[in-house]
C-alpha cells in the first residue's frame, strides 16, 4: 500500500493521481505496473486504488513527479457499487 499525508486527501478523492510529495510511506515491496491501495496517514482508510508507476525500492530517490495513476477513487460510480 502508499499511505499520503492529509494535505493530499482532497486531490486524491477528486479522482488525481498519486505525486510523490504527499506520500509517507510507499511499500518497499511493490512493482512497477501492481495494482495497490492508496490510504490516508491519520485514519488508514482506502482512498483509492492504483497502478504503481515505480518500483517501491525506487521510491525514496523520487522526490517529485506522479508515482500512482489513479484507477478508481472514493465517491467515484465504481467505488459506491452495493455489493
Amino acid at each position: 500500500k502508499v499511505v499520503i499525508d492529509m494535505d493530499a486527501v482532497p486531490h486524491i478523492a477528486d479522482g488525481a493521481d498519486v505525486m510523490a510529495p504527499g506520500v509517507t510511506a510507499f511499500d518497499e515491496r511493490i512493482e512497477r505496473g501492481e495494482v495497490i491501495v492508496v490510504t490516508d496517514e491519520t485514519h488508514g482508510k482506502p482512498l483509492a486504488i492504483g497502478e504503481a508507476l515505480i518500483d517501491g525500492f525506487g521510491f525514496h530517490q523520487t522526490e517529485k513527479g506522479k508515482i500512482v495513476k489513479t484507477i478508481h477513487y472514493v465517491g467515484d460510480t465504481v467505488w459506491n457499487l452495493d455489493g
